[in-house]
């Protein structure tokens, strides 16, 4: 478990510095490692407690810029939304493995919900990795109808960014406001996902990993300051590339059975 916490601690603080140069979120890169060592709906949930005090202190950063309109506009539909992608990430969590098979001596399984959030990591990493894609915009009259989306697949599988964005871009907000605004809904769809995953869930399974959980929120944070002070906020076509293709093949392995 101390390779464990070492290898993650690692990555949770390369993908958060790593957020400032490939267009990934923190909680895009973080859950490819994460599903390596533990089943999706933990590591998900993981995922999601480093990602909320990642938010937290980038909140306590951006706060005197958020837009309160847009956010209980777009969060509080955000809430139903994660409270809705939960469920979903619940029921598929018990319906029965599709197949079993073994490579050398080493047993896999094929399920729903590995084959389910594989292919929303899939469909995400493309929509953030895709120029065309990255250009989608929704107008500011269907904020509500975002906010349920986004919530959506926040409680499913952590993965809400891209279509954020793309819903509050057409918010005529300045780019303050849109990121500082942007990340008080990320807390919102935490704050609410995060409990629905531990009444989902045996508490057990988090709570003995606190120290895991720690180790990394200090690690993403490190990033955060890391990457926010000392290297420029562009995107390094190189490393989107590099960076996308691990995704996609962490993903591939997962709808396959091999994690």
């Amino acid at each position: 478990m101390i390779i464990t916490g070492v290898i993650l601690a690692i990555v949770a603080f390369a993908a958060s510095v790593l957020t400032f140069f490939s267009g990934f979120g923190l909680g895009t890169l973080l859950l490819a490692f994460m599903l390596i060592y533990f089943p999706a709906e933990i590591a998900i949930a993981l995922t999601a407690v480093v990602h909320l005090f990642n938010n937290i202190f980038k909140w306590w950063l951006t706060k005197s810029h958020i837009d309160i309109q847009t956010v209980f506009k777009f969060g509080l539909p955000g809430i139903v939304g994660a409270m809705a992608g939960v469920y979903v990430l619940s029921f598929i969590t018990h319906i029965p493995v599709l197949y079993h098979y073994n490579i050398h001596g080493q047993a896999h399984v094929i399920s729903w919900t590995k084959i389910i959030v594989g292919t929303v990591m899939v469909i995400f990493v493309i929509w953030d990795w895709i120029p065309s894609f990255k250009k989608v915009e929704f107008s500011s009259s269907y904020q509500v109808a975002g906010g349920l989306i986004t919530g959506f697949f926040g409680g499913l599988s952590g993965h809400q960014g891209a279509l954020r964005s793309a819903f509050l871009v057409k918010g005529k907000l300045d780019k303050s406001t849109f990121i500082a605004t942007g990340v008080a809904i990320a807390c919102l769809i935490d704050i609410t996902r995060i409990p629905l995953y531990l009444s989902q869930i045996k508490k057990e399974l988090l709570t003995s990993h606190t120290a895991l959980l720690s180790v990394c929120i200090i690690a993403a944070l490190a990033g955060s300051i890391t990457g926010n002070y000392w290297l420029q906020k562009v995107t390094f076509k190189n490393i989107q590339n590099i960076v996308a293709i691990m995704v996609m093949t962490m993903a591939i392995l997962l709808i396959t059975g091999i994690l």
